[in-house]
């Protein structure tokens, strides 16, 4: 197997791969007939982020209050609502991603020399790293996610180790 191999073979490519590796972490929720997979809370400490699988793909949610992000999906009135909202930024953060105009962006950022292939690079990543970090607030709530993208290397050891790490326990 080579170097290629290897790499594609760590990569997290799906909800169905995710669930099929580290199911034992989540359990499904049925909002608007589409499946939701909560990260079930540990039993010996609260971690201070949760990750949630919704329809459009998987994030990492936290709150400035650590209990605020595990009594999602307890039944409260406002679930629904909060899952379908991290559902569309989720979606909206894939579609602003395709759609990155880099031209237009280096003229926002005031950068109008010629890039180097490898500074395009890391100009393109941040840009992407920025599109997947967000803040969102629902009602009195305020929740800070990160989004993992599958089939994506660095998405995929971010979210290995964090889940390999709480297996460990």
């Amino acid at each position: 197997m080579d170097q290629k191999d290897i790499t594609s073979s760590n990569l997290i490519n799906s909800k169905e791969q995710l669930l099929d590796e580290f199911g034992v972490f989540f359990s499904e929720e049925m909002i608007a007939k589409e499946p939701y997979y909560l990260e079930k809370p540990s039993e010996d400490a609260l971690d201070i982020h949760r990750f949630i699988i919704t329809p459009s793909g998987i994030v990492a949610v936290t709150t400035s209050q650590r209990d605020e992000v595990w009594e999602i999906g307890t039944g409260k009135d406002d679930d629904e609502k909060i899952l379908l909202e991290l559902d569309q930024v989720i979606n909206q953060a894939f579609v602003d991603i395709e759609n990155l105009d880099v031209p237009t962006l280096l003229v926002q950022d005031r950068i109008y020399r010629e890039l180097t292939e490898a500074e395009m690079e890391r100009y393109i990543t941040e840009k992407r790293t920025k599109a997947l970090v967000k803040e969102i607030n629902i009602d009195s709530l305020t929740l800070y996610i990160r989004i993992f993208p599958y089939g994506e290397k660095r998405a995929s050891e971010v979210m290995r180790y964090i889940l390999n790490e709480r297996l460990s326990r």
